[in-house]
């Protein structure tokens, strides 16, 4: 993911970054698996059905429920049940996070003042997941307390 946020700021041939994006993301720099290649899809439509995140009105534990509760995402970031509690995959909640970011600071485009409280909302999340212990319930109650 971090190829990816080094070129965000790039105004120029913005078309040709996507497809390279694309690319990347599906195939990596070098071939994949099949299994590996639909693990990115699935991201790539994370990505584009929170498009919008920043938009949201509601309040930061309201937001990380409505992702949540998202199929794909569950599926995406491995949310199981043990010991009756709730966990998820670290390294798959924080590619979806990158994800997330990347797709909603292209969508603000300029408007500055409104990226500024989505990177904050992003870095709520990161630190939340950080005091988690990878469990969903933390993480959503953690989310108010940063």
């Amino acid at each position: 993911m971090a190829y990816f946020t080094k070129k965000i700021k790039s105004d120029e041939d913005y078309e040709l970054i996507s497809a390279e994006w694309l690319d990347t993301l599906l195939f990596g720099e070098e071939i994949i698996s099949n299994s590996q290649i639909d693990v990115n899809i699935e991201l790539l439509k994370i990505g584009i059905q929170f498009q919008n995140l920043w938009n949201f009105k509601d309040s930061n534990d309201l937001v990380l429920k409505k992702i949540l509760q998202v199929s794909g995402v569950r599926n995406y970031i491995k949310i199981n049940e043990y010991d009756n509690k709730l966990w998820f995959n670290r390294e798959a909640f924080e590619e979806m996070i990158d994800m997330l970011k990347i797709v909603n600071l292209i969508s603000l485009g300029d408007k500055n003042s409104r990226k500024k409280s989505f990177e904050k909302f992003i870095d709520k999340i990161r630190k939340a997941k950080g005091k988690s212990d990878y469990q969903v319930e933390k993480l959503i109650k953690n989310i108010l307390e940063v």
